[in-house]
């Protein structure tokens, strides 16, 4: 490295990091809404792992890392200098440092910022990698600086799950820690600005009591504990479903609590999922016709759910079905999508199976087809695809939570009869079925009798718009009680 590209590292260190001069993160990007992750992140910070912090664009990534730097300036008293955030983004788009490696930007701070070798560094040193997957080859790199011993505690982001669990799961085995950030969930949705310790718990009883039903094969657990949440909440009740009303239209990203009416945010929301596709599959996997992955995705949103083989999507858009499968396999890698394949013992059976696919979050679906506006609450049929959406959601989120699996899959059933969702825990199969009403008929439940027939599960689930009872194995349970428990 030159004189010239050390200069433009340092300044482009100096402006990112301001707590070196001020000895604080500024309130603007030190938000005070802490997300459940951040406290999970706060104690692994000790830990002599590789943290990484994998989500879409736009859901907090950057925010995380600069309340985790506020953290340890005031709990753990650490010395501003101490801690390097590093946009590797902007350091990468520099003309004479497109080639930086993590190793020269580490040595830049160490030179001029800390001013002693890296293997001389006395007290933990924490570096925040910011969008790491653009940097060539950076598993090996930090590999590298990990097994030097250095007094050094790592941090990294990335949009691209791919890149980073694929793509480091050799080279860091065993010394990196994943975190998955995801778009907010309903709780965290309907807390923000403030946390709420006490719908927090009612949430984390629900999740547990739903454990010991499937562990315990006893759905009573269950059903018992959200009767008692839904009596400890009815006071709030209607407000939480008033919410629940603009999250399903609305969706998860930050920016969509930020902003009055949800209009105003469809724009920024349909820009924001085609800048995802250029910046981290078109760059990223060298693609030539990202108009092809916008088509795509736009064909997703407008029947998502989706089930369709690759060859009659392919059709439709005049591709390859192998291209169709590469590019969902792309999409789901940036987290725009996600895909369900059908439940069945058969896992040769399963991986050939027709994928359910969903835009992950409803917000982006609904920018991409102009439907997010005020009209949108008022369409029966439109809700009940909206919340078909956020439960499949929001059950990859429980079964991450209960069994932290890095990509927690969720199954659909067909036999007659399409049971939306089977989630397993435990091992045990768990057929939940979305119906966003309250006149439930016979017919509702039909495949959930039927697949409790063959499968033989603990329990069975029908979510409902507001009724909860039980009926034999089957619960009916509110769709906004049951996302407290995930």
């Amino acid at each position: 490295m030159n004189e010239e590209q050390e200069t433009a590292i340092l300044r482009i260190l100096n402006d990112s990091n301001e707590w070196w001069l001020k000895g604080a993160v500024s309130a603007e990007k030190n938000a005070p809404y802490k997300r459940k992750d951040y406290y999970k992140l706060t104690q692994e910070l000790g830990e002599p792992r590789i943290n990484a912090i994998i989500g879409p664009r736009q859901v907090g990534k950057t925010t995380l890392m600069h309340q985790l730097i506020q953290f340890l300036i005031e709990n753990r008293k650490t010395p501003p200098n101490h801690m390097a955030y590093i946009q590797l983004d902007t350091v990468l788009n520099q003309p004479n440092l497109k080639d930086t490696t993590i190793d020269e930007i580490l040595n830049a701070y160490s030179k001029n910022i800390a001013k002693k070798p890296l293997n001389e560094l006395k007290e933990t040193t924490y570096f925040f990698l910011d969008e790491v997957q653009k940097v060539k080859d950076w598993p090996n790199q930090l590999k590298i600086l990990f097994d030097r011993k250095l007094k050094i505690k790592f941090t990294v982001s990335g949009s691209s799950s791919n890149n980073i669990l694929k793509g480091s799961a050799e080279a860091l085995t065993g010394r990196l820690s994943i975190n998955i950030l995801m778009p907010l969930k309903f709780i965290d949705f309907y807390c923000y600005p403030k946390e709420n310790p006490e719908i927090t718990a009612i949430g984390l009883n629900l999740r547990k009591s739903l454990e010991n039903s499937i562990t315990r094969n006893n759905p009573q657990l269950f059903y018992e504990q959200a009767q008692q949440a839904n009596k400890e909440l009815i006071g709030i009740s209607e407000d939480i479903q008033i919410k629940l009303e603009k999250y399903l239209v609305a969706g998860g990203y930050p920016l969509t609590l930020k902003k009055e009416g949800i209009t105003s945010i469809s724009k920024e929301l349909y820009d924001y999922a085609f800048l995802s596709i250029y910046r981290d599959i078109v760059m990223l996997f060298e693609i030539r016709n990202a108009q092809e992955i916008n088509q795509l995705l736009v064909l997703i949103a407008q029947e998502s759910p989706h089930t369709e083989s690759y060859e009659s999507i392919g059709k439709e858009l005049n591709m390859q079905a192998a291209t169709v499968k590469k590019y969902l396999g792309h999409l789901e890698d940036i987290f725009l999508i996600t895909q369900s394949s059908q439940h069945t013992k058969n896992v040769r059976k399963r991986q050939k199976s027709l994928k359910k696919i969903y835009i992950l979050d409803n917000g982006i679906r609904n920018a991409l087809l102009g439907k997010l506006n005020d009209n949108t609450p008022s369409d029966f049929q439109e809700m009940g695809a909206l919340a078909e959406t956020t439960l499949n959601n929001h059950l990859r989120r429980l079964k991450f939570n209960i069994e932290k699996t890095p990509n927690p899959q969720i199954d659909y059933w067909k036999n007659g009869h399409e049971i939306d969702n089977v989630v397993t825990l435990s091992s045990k199969p768990i057929p939940i079925e979305c119906k966003y009403k309250n006149d439930i008929t016979p017919k509702d439940i039909k495949g959930l009798k039927e697949f409790g027939e063959k499968f033989k599960p603990p329990m069975s689930i029908i979510i409902t718009k507001n009724t909860i009872k039980k009926e034999d194995e089957i619960l009916f349970v509110p769709l906004w009680l049951f996302l407290l428990a995930c």
